[in-house]
């Protein structure tokens, strides 16, 4: 069995994957449909943030890095 921990990477890793995946698709539409590719203005990336907070606070940067991923356009 998989415990709660040994999931947290795995979990974090098909994340960022599919965030990473559905990036250049988002920019886009966003590019065809209203003019612009628009661009990150955060700094670590969203991706990198999530990353940093899942490496440094296990679960609970798992659901910042995530609410932050969710926020970002």
């Amino acid at each position: 069995t998989l415990s709660l921990h040994d999931a947290l990477p795995i979990l974090v890793d098909a994340i960022v994957g599919i965030y990473n995946f559905l990036t250049p698709l988002r920019k886009g539409l966003l590019l065809t449909f209203f003019g612009f590719a628009g661009k990150c203005k955060h700094q670590p990336t969203c991706s990198q943030y999530f990353l940093l907070q899942v490496q440094q606070y296990g679960w609970r940067g798992f659901f910042s890095g995530l609410k932050r991923l969710l926020s970002c356009y």
